[in-house]
């Protein structure tokens, strides 16, 4: 008797005792000579990793094999080298039972003592060489032998199991390749795969799928993942497995692997509605995994479970509440779902939100995440209490965690005024609150116009157009200053309702007193952006020309540029056929009143004349409006009208014509205009109109003496072009111009009047008469002899009253010998009609058309002289 076993003790005489103290040998004795041997040979069994255990069980159960019944054996047990022959024998030559009969006990002993052995070299060995013998003694030890080299890494062993599951027919054989575990080689791996295909187009016995979800989790990941993947023709088998114990095979971590890999949508909402039953304790790691791989819809039945243990633990106070709070914590922070934060909102004490929030100050995300959470407190717990915990919570997480909030809260909730004060200093709180729907309360808190005006530089693109004008009410040039204001404008620029409205208050505020009213700045700014944002009418008709009046009356240069842009987009639009006559002339008198010195007005008159002129010519329009753009245009720039109206001189219409008349008789023309004039009179013939007609021949102007001396060659029939036609030579002092110009022009105006030829002659004498002034100045000065005194010279220069007369100098012989054309002049004069009869006659003289002929020709021959000489003497 050993030590371990204190004499007296009579409890340690106990089975249990005595193979705890190594005694053997006693239950040996035990086993042998009790009517009731059972206990000792369990005794024995249980501690036979002992050699010596072992060896005394050998020897009991040799001698009766009905002691194997109680022998319950542990895994690895010890058998010592001298019994490994007798303990192979035995295994191997296991009788099997008869068809008909149970297990034999030997056979059972058999297999349970190969199993007992388990991977050993002796196990190995023996398994070997159970499936190696043609005729296998035991079916039961044969499954032994094949469950022991399966779970091994032996090659030899795993061919063996390997060749006899190739003998079991296919739809069986993926429960059969259970037996073999993995590490795979890769030729078991093809095969294990090949019999899984069979199930997935072919029906599988009930009892059978859990062995397939067992061999299927033992697959890598990423055959696992591709077996998964494929199309199954039988889609409930895939349920199946999952039903049968597949993602609780595989556990948290490998299920995390395979999702890694593709498998498609069904088959991964498939795989996370069965992870909701793995250990609570690794929901949270995959949970977070799967809020940041796929869309959070799929993982609600992992939070859901988390957050039943969290409901559980809260209710029965166990002590395992903070953990799993801690795993619903994580999963909320990790997710952008806001079903987590509902449940967390629901399950939160006092004081929790704002704990959390001080473990994630420095985390951006996590705070806004936090922001969620306490948006489902304002709305699950409504009360004072929770909303003075979400305040302080957000005065120690700043901005992020406003914009949390913001993003989660319904619009329809009512912030409560503890919250007041930090979101109107946040203008990321603002923003965020804003754009879910909460504008209406911020602007009621932005009572200042710092508040407002702040609300408005962080919300402007989420408040509705009322909403804006409200907060602008609290935040105009006056109460925030010019910049601050014409800034604020600017981030309106594509909101014309609200630039409209300002720029009209604008505008009414400039009949107020000088202190109110909008700067020039602001009017400019104003215009500018609303013009941009496609301005026109905006402000209804009659306030839009009363604006316009008010703007281009004003001094300064920038407002009255912007305003003439304005006009140009009411004016100047291709789509309109209208200019509004009060804005027209409200451009002339502004332009007239700067005499054209502003560009920007003076640009706007011409084209509104342009555009009029053209309105005019338009013929899709009525006449009396055609009339009405022309006479507006021949008051905006007589020009544009004039070559409107030379056009409109062949309308059929008699009141387009008279108008066109009307403004070809009213405005200064061009010389190229008399050809056109000419025409439209050889054309016409109402007498009203024609009356127009030849008013408008006297209102043809040579503007520059180059014209005049071009009008003078026209008019005596000389060729154009001809070179000496110089005014320099011809009319060298710069003083006769406009004299010769006007008298020029008064003869091409009654050139073609046959009726009453006297006024073109009465023009041609002054032209001649200015033409002996010319040539006895340069003739005189060039050193001839004219027998005028330098006074005579200096008075026909300056054409002063003590002047020589014409007639008188005409009549000298010494100045006809000089200018052989001045016999033509007094030719010329004696056609004047100054007189009611000729001297010598009584006869009253009467001018027909052949005095005009006659007229013309001697006037022509005055002036081929003039020329010559004046080339002469220059």
């Amino acid at each position: 008797m050993t030590d371990s076993l204190r004499p007296g003790d009579l409890s340690g005489l106990a089975e249990s005792s005595l193979a705890a103290a190594g005694e053997f040998v006693a239950l040996a004795a035990l086993a042998r000579s009790s009517q009731n041997p059972d206990p000792a040979v369990a005794a024995l069994a249980a501690a036979s990793r002992d050699e010596v255990a072992f060896t005394w069980l050998w020897a009991l159960v040799r001698q009766s094999e009905q002691r194997w019944r109680p022998a319950k054996l542990p895994g690895g047990i010890a058998v010592p080298d001298e019994l490994h022959q007798q303990v192979t024998e035995f295994i191997c030559s296991a009788p099997s039972g008869l068809p008909q009969r149970q297990t034999t006990l030997a056979e059972d002993a058999a297999a349970r003592l190969l199993t007992a052995i388990g991977g050993t070299p002796l196990g190995l060995n023996i398994a070997r060489a159970t499936l190696s013998e043609p005729q296998a003694p035991s079916a039961r030890v044969r499954t032994a032998a094949c469950d022991l080299l399966g779970a091994s890494t032996d090659p030899e062993g795993r061919v063996l199991v390997r060749g006899l599951i190739a003998k079991v027919t296919e739809h069986k054989r993926a429960i059969e390749l259970s037996r073999l575990h993995p590490p795979y080689s890769e030729e078991e791996l093809t095969e294990l795969l090949s019999a899984l295909a069979h199930i997935t187009n072919r029906p599988v016995e009930e009892a059978d799928f859990k062995t397939v979800a067992t061999v299927a989790a033992r697959l890598p990941d990423t055959a696992l993942a591709e077996f998964l993947a494929t199309d199954w023709s039988l889609p409930a088998n895939k349920q199946k497995i999952m039903q049968f114990g597949l993602v609780q095979n595989l556990g948290a971590a490998r299920l995390q692997a395979v999702l890694a890999h593709p498998v498609g949508e069904a088959t991964t909402r498939l795989l996370l509605s069965h992870a909701q039953n793995l250990p609570a304790a690794d929901l949270p790691e995959l949970g977070s995994y799967t809020f940041s791989a796929f869309p959070s819809e799929w993982s609600k039945p992992i939070w859901n479970n988390v957050a039943q243990n969290i409901h559980f633990a809260r209710q029965h106070r166990a002590a395992r509440r903070g953990p799993a709070l801690e795993a619903l914590w994580t999963l909320t922070l990790a997710s952008s779902d806001d079903q987590t934060s509902q449940w967390l909102a629901e399950l939160l004490d006092s004081g929790d939100l704002i704990a959390e929030a001080r473990e994630h100050t420095a985390n951006a995300a996590a705070t806004a995440r936090l922001g969620a959470v306490a948006a489902a407190l304002l709305q699950r717990k409504p009360n004072e209490a929770w909303a003075e915990e979400v305040a302080a919570t957000a005065s120690e997480l700043g901005d992020d965690f406003y914009a949390g909030l913001g993003a989660q809260l319904p619009h329809d909730t009512r912030l409560p005024d503890v919250l007041r004060p930090g979101i109107m200093a946040s203008p990321v709180a603002m923003a965020a609150l804003a754009r879910n729907g909460f504008a209406t309360q911020l602007v009621e808190w932005a009572d200042t116009a710092a508040a407002a005006l702040t609300l408005l530089d962080a919300t402007h693109s989420d408040l509705t157009d009322s909403e804006i004008l409200s907060l602008l009410a609290r935040t105009n040039w006056a109460t925030i200053g010019t910049d601050a204001y014409v800034e604020l404008c600017q981030t309106l620029h594509d909101r014309l309702p609200i630039l409209a409205h300002e720029l009209e208050l604008a505008v009414q505020s400039l009949t107020g007193p000088e202190a109110s009213a909008a700067p020039p700045e602001v009017l400019a700014k104003l215009l500018t952006l609303g013009l941009h944002a496609g301005l026109r009418h905006d402000l209804g008709d009659q306030a839009t020309t009363d604006a316009v009046t008010r703007l281009l009356d004003l001094p300064a240069t920038q407002v009255v540029d912007a305003a003439s842009a304005w006009v140009r987009s009411l004016d100047l639009s291709p789509d309109d056929h209208d200019c509004d006559p009060h804005r027209v002339r409200t451009v002339l008198e502004a332009d007239n009143q700067r005499g054209g010195t502003l560009p920007s007005l003076s640009a706007l008159r011409t084209d509104l004349a342009a555009r009029l002129s053209d309105l005019a010519q338009n013929t899709d329009l009525e006449t009396p409006q055609r009339v009405a753009h022309l006479l507006l245009a021949a008051e905006v720039d007589p020009g544009a009208a004039r070559a409107a109206a030379l056009l409109l001189g062949r309308a059929i219409n008699n009141n387009l014509r008279t108008a066109a008349a009307t403004v070809l008789a009213e405005t200064q023309g061009h010389p190229d205009d008399l050809d056109h004039i000419l025409e439209l009179l050889n054309n016409e013939t109402r007498q009203d109109i024609r009356q127009l007609l030849e008013a408008a021949k006297h209102r043809i102007h040579s503007g520059t003496i180059g014209e005049a001396l071009t009008a003078l060659t026209d008019l005596v029939n000389m060729p154009k072009g001809d070179a000496r036609i110089d005014p320099l030579i011809l009319i060298p002092d710069a003083s006769h111009h406009q004299r010769f110009i006007h008298w020029v022009d008064r003869a091409r105006a009654r050139a073609d009047n046959q009726d009453d030829p006297g006024e073109f002659i009465a023009a041609v004498i002054n032209l001649a008469d200015q033409m002996v002034d010319f040539v006895l100045i340069s003739a005189t000065d060039a050193g001839a002899n004219t027998g005028l005194k330098p006074e005579h010279v200096q008075a026909l220069r300056d054409n002063g009253s003590s002047r020589l007369d014409v007639g008188a100098l005409l009549i000298r012989q010494q100045l006809q010998q000089l200018f052989s054309w001045f016999p033509t002049c007094l030719t010329l004069r004696r056609k004047r009609t100054a007189h009611p009869s000729p001297l010598g006659t009584t006869q009253p003289h009467n001018l027909g058309p052949n005095d005009l002929i006659t007229a013309k020709s001697l006037f022509r021959d005055i002036t081929e002289g003039w020329i010559d000489d004046m080339h002469r003497y220059n």
